[in-house]
């Protein structure tokens, strides 16, 4: 039987590995250890395809949980996460398309903005908006796949998460500032 919800989770998993090449990528550009190279620009356009997908599988499947008052007896932390991952999947959407434009429009048609701080704020928004939503997401996707399923698990899995989240996200943010700033 076909089933949205594992769809949905499959493309999370995809959108994860995408973003980490693509973040990777960048990353070792903006560390200077490799040049600048047209795959950063096909894994954010892939990435973007992908998160489009999601959005509207994760729309429909929201609206028709609202509409049946589907309810998660097992995870309770679940139902109130699940509006937290709705905000902040709005705000990605506004990031993302704040991080497409400040790399491609703002320096090409404002010419002496200063486009670096810009770029900094936006992607720093955005790393901790693409948090938000991840340390929800990925013991979300855990449930899906049946592989949390004591009541502690769900717990537990967001502390890890949340861990290994600031330290790539703060690795992210630390190779931007020494690139924009210093």
């Amino acid at each position: 039987m076909f089933q949205l919800r594992k769809l949905n989770s499959l493309l999370v998993i995809i959108i994860i590995l995408i973003i980490i090449s693509h973040a990777l990528l960048a990353g070792l550009c903006l560390a200077e250890l490799i040049n600048y190279t047209p795959n950063i620009n096909v894994t954010g356009q892939v990435v973007l395809s992908f998160v489009i997908v999601h959005i509207i599988i994760s729309l429909y499947l929201f609206i028709k949980d609202k509409i049946n008052q589907r309810k998660i007896r097992v995870y309770p932390q679940i139902n109130k996460d699940t509006a937290v991952q709705a905000i902040s999947g709005i705000f990605i959407i506004i990031f993302i398309a704040a991080h497409v434009l400040s790399y491609i429009y703002l320096p090409a048609y404002i010419p002496n903005f200063s486009w670096q701080i810009t770029h900094l704020i936006i992607d720093t928004l955005f790393f901790i908006t693409l948090f938000i939503h991840l340390q929800i997401s990925i013991p979300r996707l855990l449930v899906s796949f049946g592989f949390l399923v004591e009541k502690n698990d769900y717990d537990n899995c967001m502390k890890v998460v949340r861990i290994i989240l600031i330290i790539i996200f703060t690795l992210l943010f630390l190779t931007e500032l020494f690139y924009y700033i210093l």
